[in-house]
């Protein structure tokens, strides 16, 4: 039924049985006459249709006469909840062209949603108003607007104008184009072939000639079409001729939509003939326009309808001013009322509070003396027959139960508080009751327990740059010390320079300056006055050493090592102590440069050097990372400045670790103190979450909770401390030094003997008794006890990188915000704008498209078995860190550990199995779930990949960031999509309750922000979240998909290959056309999903067997911005370049494993070290850099695993220090496996 023969399109009515369609019809129109107001429902005509036929199911296609009988059917209460008798369902319908209406010359700046409302207070029946684009898809100044009424659609348009925020606009008719018939026998224009006359001749589309039968028909080839004669085909419907019949149909059909006889009867397929379609030469202009007669005097009615909104808005003000005043009367007597009311029962309450507390106080004291009597008496011996009546009289009077005498030992009669804790205990019971109100009680406990924080930085920041020619560029220095404000500054290639303008920009530095060995060179280093510092003598050129004395020495070595200098590398032995750092130019590239890069770390290696070496390049004529810096005996990280430098190097800041013991703090919380109290105020607790709000009281409890424990901590300084050491080795000790002291001061040769023999045996002890140690604690570190904890906590400490501290912001206008109470307000606004919820166009398909019947869910939750939460419940772990009130789950062992995440666990379980069971989760998808290795994603991203590049087809390979993804989780769109992929109802609301009423705050130096709320983002550090952002996004494959996806949570690597059998210039360009069409899909569902890409670091890189790539890259893009092409891109951990070679990968692991090692040979436990320690060591900190490579094995060359596995083992021989024994040596000496065994091991294991 094509659009020409009815004027509407059908209302489909869908039955899961067989129906006849006329008692359907004749159902709906007698259901309108007699419920509905006697409705006149015109119907032209009707037909069924069987839309499965395996399957009994119909479709009743119903078309309307007129824009009445279409409007009454949209409506859905208009319809009979059953029609002749049994069940349906129906297919709503889009407004048509004849309830529409066009806005002209809507301005492009115009605030849409106020134009919107404007125009739907003045005709409430509009359903839709929708911005007409043009076939590019860009905006039109046409507006449509869609009706549910024809007699309001027609007075909109009678109108000619319509006056939206006192503007004007033209209306006119919406003509929606016909879809014109064109026969495929005669190729004319109107009817179907059945109907079409001559039926015994055939016209040919192409060439426009007339025979009997096309088959025989010998067909010339040339297009001319039979109506224009045009080069065309006769079928074309491009033809001026089809257009022309188009437009005049098309205003036909609008003009005389309800001009068809009252009176037809209601026919089932009517017959059509030629008639009615008349031909191209019967048309005329006349018949094809409408005119409008009727002119109304718009600028009339506008005067009179504003001169009547101006009166009534009067009348309307002043109502409104008069309801105003009288409220703000009857508000301020309440609010009088109130005031007067609130001190009295704040007093009331309080001395009801206090009233309470006295006669518990009173209650504890009987007690504690009926168990002290009680103790005292058994503890004599007496007979205390005599006492038992009256302190049972006592018991009952007082109703104490016996299980209540806690408060003092049975055993001794001792109190159980010390003499410092029953001191402090009673000093807050003081406190509690010399407070009126309990925010008093708290901000008095707040004042007191305030830590007081130090702003002293426990990290030294150093910037290290080769500025060649300091009087050149003495101002960049100056603003990248203003920028950083960097505690020391090493400065290389200086050249000549007036110290006098350096020492006056810098102040407050000490400067340390040592000559090159030509008029280019010298290094200077300036050191903040506030630490103390002393140059180290060198004579060496280009070489500046300082020593920076905080509780341990810090040696700093700056340098600047050209290729032809007067010194080596060994030269510079003698200047490194236990903690020292070395940094400048050393004109090695440590991945790039061979045999140079071989030899600097041999040295470093025999040091026990750890390099420090940035990701980016340093050198920007070399193109080569040559600044960087060894370190030994501190934690040290590397990151280089980004910004603009007029100098070919690049600034690098380093950022070192300094433990200052002088300043640390100890403290120590009396739990006990805090039981008691805890009990002794509990009936006012009691009292306080039954009598008042829910969330005032739980506000106030965590706060008291909070203040509570900070009451009951007292901090004192750590003073320095020597380990623990047994009695007689101490008393050994001290009679070793009284007997130096002696022989030192008598001068008797034989005493000093003996002291200098009793010395040496006493350190010969102590050394004993500390390796004794360290082997009882390496032999207890897996088991469940405190020295394990000890062990382990210690050297993770040792091996963690450090980060720096917090110490202001930079602000856009250049300056640096250091103030803490600012810098939390600052930091609040940022989250409170990242979390604030999303501008979404609404209607949005996934919260306003129909839900599919088949897909609705009213299962429930399953239930919870108790084998469910034992298996939660041994998996999870106490932590012992506080929330955000201050509260650690060791405070209270009654309280649940985490109940939220323990409730996540349990749902979680349950999410898996309804995501299995129905399929939602993609196999392209590897994160966060049971069974899909992050190993196995590699190999086939990596497998995918040569398998392009084996076909000779240009590969390219796009690593998208989308950004961050987990805290742009959109609630409304993420429950809707769901429930709209047929998880259940009860599961969507469980969901909602976890995502929605969620705020935070911001905590810095002690000082926090207000409280902003959460609207969209899942919690961080939630085992549920990941899985939810999965689901959500679980249909990202079927967008993008012309290429290859591979999802590891937020992380998304696509392939994307050009055609094969082509040449490769024009393979480039097909992938160029393939990749912008894979950034507009990206960029689609980017959108509609509510998820931001990040377009900085989403990258692309170019593969391909050929030897030279595109020069230039082909230019791609994303929402505006340009993609980066990059040669290497760590995936997943596993750096990934164009060639798919692995030397580099290799390298960089080389370096890392470098300085892990020099960390194990560097570090001390207890004061002393063992080839066992540092053996275990190697195996946790070492050794998983190794098997992190095993998955890429089987790609890497014969040479790179050979390269590898005696790497493996001089890595084991520098910890063991017998480097100069061979490999196979070694391996049978300390029976050490190879890496091949290690890895066929773990093979064997996983498998």
């Amino acid at each position: 039924f094509a659009t020409t023969r009815y004027p509407f399109a059908p209302f489909i009515v869908h039955f899961k049985e067989d129906i006849r369609d006329k008692l359907v019809v004749e159902h709906l129109v007698k259901y309108a006459k007699e419920q509905c107001n006697n409705f006149d429902l015109r119907v032209l005509g009707y037909r069924r249709t069987q839309t499965n036929n395996t399957v009994d199911e119909y479709d009743v296609l119903v078309f309307v006469e007129n824009t009445q009988s279409f409007a009454f059917l949209r409506e859905v209460g208009n319809w009979p909840a059953q029609l002749v008798g049994k069940e349906y369902s129906r297919k709503m319908l889009s407004i048509p062209p004849q309830l529409s209406g066009v806005i002209q010359n809507v301005a492009f700046n115009v605030d849409w949603d106020e134009f919107v409302q404007d125009l739907k207070r003045q005709y409430p029946q509009i359903v839709n108003v929708i911005r007409l684009k043009n076939r590019n898809l860009k905006d039109l100044k046409l507006v449509k607007v869609e009706f549910n009424s024809d007699t309001i659609r027609n007075e909109f348009l009678e109108g000619k104008y319509v006056y939206v925020h006192f503007m004007r606009y033209p209306v006119v008719e919406y003509m929606a184009l016909a879809q014109v018939l064109i026969c495929s026998r005669c190729m004319h224009i109107g009817h179907f072939q059945k109907n079409c006359p001559p039926k015994d001749e055939v016209t040919c589309k192409i060439c426009g000639a007339i025979c009997a039968d096309l088959k025989k028909h010998d067909c010339h080839g040339i297009a001319k079409c039979i109506r224009c004669g045009g080069d065309h085909k006769s079928s074309d419907t491009k033809c001026p001729k089809v257009k022309d019949y188009r437009a005049a149909l098309t205003r036909t059909l609008l003009s005389t939509r309800n001009q068809v006889q009252a009176n037809q009867p209601v026919k089932n397929n009517p017959a059509f003939t030629i008639s009615n379609f008349p031909r191209l030469d019967h048309l005329s202009s006349a018949n094809t326009l409408t005119a409008n007669d009727n002119h109304v005097d718009a600028i009339g009615m506008f005067e009179k309808l504003r001169e009547t909104m101006i009166e009534e808005g009067k009348k309307t003000r002043e109502s409104f001013d008069q309801l105003k005043e009288e409220m703000s009367q009857r508000n301020n007597a309440c609010e009088q009322e109130l005031s007067n009311l609130k001190p009295k029962v704040a007093m009331l309450d309080n001395q009801l509070a206090q009233h309470d507390l006295v006669q518990q106080e009173t209650m504890i004291l009987i007690t504690s003396i009926i168990q002290v009597i009680k103790s005292g008496t058994k503890k004599k011996g007496e007979d205390i027959e005599a006492f038992s009546c009256m302190m049972d009289e006592l018991m009952s009077k007082y109703h104490i139960n016996s299980r209540d005498l806690k408060f003092c030992n049975t055993k001794t009669g001792q109190q159980v508080l010390s003499s410092t804790d029953s001191l402090l205990f009673h000093t807050i019971i003081d406190e509690w009751h010399s407070s009126l109100l309990l925010s008093s009680c708290l901000d008095n406990w707040e004042l007191i327990s305030k830590p007081k924080v130090q702003l002293t930085s426990t990290f030294l920041y150093t910037l290290c740059l080769n500025v060649r020619g300091l009087d050149l560029r003495w101002g960049e220095v100056y603003l990248l010390f203003s920028f950083y404000n960097v505690d020391i500054m090493v400065l290389l290639e200086l050249g000549k320079f007036d110290q006098d303008t350096i020492v006056t920009a810098f102040p407050n530095y000490f400067l340390f300056y040592q000559e090159g060995e030509n008029a280019h060179g010298g290094v200077l280093i300036l050191v903040r006055q506030t630490i103390p510092v002393t140059r180290v003598p060198c004579h060496l050129a280009n070489v500046c050493v300082v020593d920076s004395h905080l509780d341990e020495t810090l040696r700093l070595i700056g340098m600047y090592a050209p290729d032809k200098r007067s010194w080596s590398w060994n030269d510079l032995l003698s200047f490194f102590l236990t903690n020292s750092i070395i940094c400048g130019d050393f004109n090695v590239d440590l991945t790039e440069d061979g045999d140079k890069a071989d030899r600097l770390l041999k040295w470093a290696n025999d040091l026990d050097l750890s390099p420090v070496v940035p990701d980016i390049r340093t050198s920007l004529r070399s193109d080569r990372t040559i600044d960087y810096a060894f370190a030994k005996g501190t934690q040290v990280t590397v990151q280089v400045h980004e910004g603009a430098t007029t100098s070919d190097h690049k600034p690098i800041i380093l950022v070192s670790a300094v433990e200052d013991k002088r300043k640390n703090m100890a403290s120590r919380t009396s739990w006990p103190v805090f039981s008691l109290f805890l009990s002794y105020v509990f009936p006012f607790w009691e009292k306080q979450w039954s009598a008042f709000n829910m969330n005032e009281t739980y506000n106030n409890f965590t706060r008291y909770l909070s203040l509570l424990t900070a009451r009951c901590t007292r901090t004192f300084p750590l003073k320095l401390a020597r380990p623990a050491i047994p009695p007689e080795l101490r008393s050994k000790l001290s009679y070793s030094r009284a007997l130096s002291f002696k022989a030192k001061r008598t001068g008797d040769m034989k005493l000093k003997i003996k002291s200098a023999k009793v010395r040496n045996d006493v350190r010969r002890e102590l050394r004993l008794f500390q390796q004794n140690q360290l082997a009882k604690q390496l032999s207890d570190r897996n088991k469940s006890v405190d020295s394990a904890r000890m062990f382990w906590s210690k050297t993770k400490k040792h091996f963690r990188k450090q980060t720096a501290v917090l110490r202001g912001f930079n602000l856009s206008s250049g300056q640096i915000e250091s103030d803490a109470t600012a810098m939390v307000q600052l930091a609040a606004d940022y989250y409170e704008k990242l979390f604030e919820e999303p501008s979404v166009t609404r209607p949005h398909p996934y919260t306003d498209s129909p839900l599919v019947l088949s897909l609705e869910n009213n299962s429930p939750i399953q239930d919870v078995t108790y084998a469910d939460v034992l298996k939660v419940v041994k998996t999870r772990k106490k932590k012992r860190s506080c929330d955000i009130h201050g509260i650690s789950s060791y405070v209270l062992n009654q309280l649940p550990d985490n109940y939220w995440h323990f409730m996540e666990r349990l749902y979680l379980n349950r999410f898996m199995t309804i995501l299995e069971d129905k399929g939602l989760i993609p196999e392209s998808q590897s994160g966060f779930l049971p069974g899909r290795r992050l190993q196995t994603r590699v190999l086939l991203f990596l497998e995918q990949l040569m398998s392009y590049m084996s076909n000779s087809s240009p590969v390219a390979t796009v690593f998208v960031d989308f950004k961050s993804a987990f805290d742009q989780l959109w609630f409304a769109g993420c429950l809707g999509k769901l429930l709209r992929m047929g998880i259940s109802k009860a599961d969507i609301k469980w969901i909602g309750v976890w995502l929605y009423n969620r705020r935070a705050v911001v905590e810095i130096a002690g000082e926090r922000s207000r409280w902003f709320p959460i609207k969209r983002g899942g919690p961080q550090g939630s085992c549920f979240t990941p899985i939810l952002f999965i689901t959500y996004h679980s249909d990202m494959e079927k967008f993008l998909c012309m290429a290859m996806s591979f999802f590891f949570a937020d992380d998304l690597a696509a392939v994307i290959a050009a055609r094969t059998g082509i040449r490769f210039t024009e393979q480039c360009i097909d992938l160029e056309r393939r990749l912008n069409h894979f950034f507009a899909l990206l960029e689609f569902y980017a959108i509609l999903s509510v998820q931001p890409i990040n377009y900085i670091k989403t990258q692309a890189m170019f593969s391909a067997r050929a030897v030279s790539y595109p020069n230039p890259m082909p230019r791609i893009s994303c929402g505006g911005y340009a993609i980066e092409w990059v040669k290497t891109y760590k995936y997943l951990g596993y750096w990934v370049t164009t060639k798919i070679g692995w030397g580099n990968m290799i390298n960089r692991f080389r370096i890392r494993i470098r300085q892990q090692v020099s960390m194990i040979n560097s570090n001390r436990f207890t004061g002393t070290t063992s080839p066992s320690l540092r053996r275990i060591l190697f195996s946790t900190f070492v050794l998983p850099f190794f098997t992190w490579l095993f998955v890429l094995f089987p790609l890497f060359t014969h040479a790179q695993i050979t390269d590898l596995s005696h790497y493996y083992y001089t890595s084991l021989k520098r910890i063991y220090h017998c480097l100069h024994w061979n490999d196979l040596f070694f391996s049978f000496a300390y029976n050490e496996k190879s890496l091949e065994d290690h890895m066929f091991l773990i093979i064997g294991l996983n498998t």
